[in-house]
């Protein structure tokens, strides 16, 4: 094996660890309906990729609906 993949290897294994980097969310932002299963989906992607705790409500932040934004603030 050679260098590029065993970094890539190891990038990909660690994602939220070594690079910080977040990988991309496709999930439905928060409409205020059906907090408790909103919350486990949120907690089961960052859980996968090692989203640290200090990330973890700004990127929360992103997947509100204006009106549920606007209580946040």
């Amino acid at each position: 094996m050679n260098q590029r993949n065993v970094n890539h290897d190891s990038i990909d294994s660690n994602v939220g660890l070594k690079t910080h980097h977040i990988p991309k969310i496709d999930m439905r932002k928060f409409d205020g309906k059906d907090p408790a299963t909103w919350i486990l989906q949120m907690q089961q992607f960052f859980n996968l990729n090692n989203v640290k705790n200090t990330q973890k409500v700004c990127m929360e932040t992103v997947h509100l609906e204006p009106n549920q934004f606007v209580w946040y603030q």
